[in-house]
């Protein structure tokens, strides 16, 4: 019997139009088996195995940490710990974004109120969590539907290299710059060149179709670039 290729797709399938993916890479080749992030524990899908979802995961409440007792082994420490600086500061996405939206951690996790103490905790469920996914399921590659911009992808990400487990991202959306500085270097901080050479990539690949200005415009608004305003777009204010 030929081995199966065990393939994580983070967020891939999991928009509308877009859930056919995973049984069209069945099709490819019968030795792959898909397993699924999705965007919410309760959407449809067509994976064989659900690993988790972004509300799931967004606080670091999967039921594996509860029921397993998970922890961070030293050797997988030493090797993600050079990242933490990076990926703390994602994790300010998770704390301005309404909590009352994700799912409540159960018991023995608390409730997350941004610190630095409480990033940092985070930052250990999601390492040994994920540590504790890539090993249980036997993944042997990983798509991601975009950098790491949730906190938790990113520590996935790092958690992968550190297991030697071949991750690739794919854009099914424009790039957002913000959420890709998780992977700059330290000297690049702020300076959004890995972003532009990606921007630049695609435009040469690609014939380049810009946002709409209502999309432009909330964009702007999630990263701080532009202030919010009571109307929902600025073509509904006419």
């Amino acid at each position: 019997m030929k081995p199966s290729i065990n393939l994580l797709m983070v967020k891939i399938g999991t928009e509308p139009g877009l859930e056919e993916i995973p049984r069209t890479l069945r099709s490819i080749d019968s030795r792959i088996k898909t397993f699924g992030v999705l965007s919410r524990s309760d959407q449809p899908h067509t994976f064989d195995v659900v690993v988790s979802s972004s509300h799931e995961s967004a606080l670091g409440a999967q039921t594996e940490y509860l029921r397993d007792g998970l922890y961070v082994r030293p050797e997988l420490f030493e090797r993600i710990s050079a990242a933490e600086g990076l990926i703390l500061r994602v994790y300010e996405r998770v704390a301005i974004q309404d909590l009352a939206e994700l799912a409540a951690p159960a018991n023995p996790i608390p409730p997350f109120q941004d610190s630095v103490d409480a990033r940092r905790q985070l930052f250990l469920r999601h390492a040994a969590n994920w540590d504790f996914a890539l090993r249980h399921h036997k993944i042997d590659a990983i798509v991601a539907q975009n950098y790491g911009h949730n906190g938790y992808d990113g520590v996935l990400y790092e958690a992968a290299k550190a297991n030697n487990v071949p991750y690739m991202f794919f854009h099914e959306f424009h790039p957002f710059q913000r959420a890709q500085q998780i992977h700059e270097s330290v000297s690049q901080l702020d300076s959004n060149l890995l972003s532009t050479a990606l921007i630049e990539i695609a435009r040469q690949r690609f014939p380049y179709l810009p946002d709409s200005p209502s999309r432009r415009l909330l964009m702007e608004q999630q990263v701080g670039l532009a202030a919010k305003s009571d109307s929902p777009t600025p073509s509904s204010s006419r």
